[in-house]
């Protein structure tokens, strides 16, 4: 990924030195309970509503098989839509070797703290317990700057190496 060049100037007048990659909050698979539910639902709207504009005899059945399949299209579009303006929104981490940069500010490992906790969350239609650990980091006031989900090990390890505080709940 490219970094922008405000981030790269921050980095250079901070001696971050060299950069290592970026994250964006939240990037990691989703998913929640009816996730698998709503496509399989607009599937059977769409595919009612083509049903209806190919076996339909009067002109009703066919402008209400039209408006079903315009309403799926439309469905579609804004929820790709959604998406992309919320990843687009979404605070990045920018790490380099010596500190971070995140919502334009450049913070040194040394004043950073990493907070971990483990959880447990059901994987798959069996619903199998899986080990997981969330990350967080803060500034060393305290101040909340961004949560890692499940991911984040390369920048705990990164983390760990420059010097930040670890901190296991």
């Amino acid at each position: 990924m490219r970094i922008p060049g405000e981030v790269a100037e921050l980095a250079a007048e901070n001696g971050f030195g060299a950069y290592v990659l970026t994250t964006v909050e939240g990037s990691e698979p989703r998913g929640s309970r009816g996730s698998a539910l709503r496509p399989m639902m607009w599937t059977i709207v769409l595919v009612a509503g083509v049903w209806m504009i190919i076996a339909a005899e009067t002109t009703s059945v066919t402008v209400l098989g039209s408006a079903l399949v315009a309403l799926v299209a439309a469905v579609a579009v804004r929820a790709v839509l959604r998406e992309r303006r919320s990843y687009a929104a979404r605070p990045r981490l920018h790490c380099f070797e010596g500190g971070v940069v995140v919502r334009r500010r450049a913070y040194p490992w040394p004043e950073l703290e990493i907070t971990e906790w483990p959880d447990t969350v059901l994987v798959g239609q069996g619903a199998i317990p899986r080990r997981v650990v969330y990350r967080s980091i803060s500034a060393g006031d305290g101040s909340f700057l961004i949560g890692l989900g499940t991911g984040g090990q390369q920048i705990r390890d990164l983390a760990e190496r420059g010097g930040a505080t670890i901190e296991a709940l």
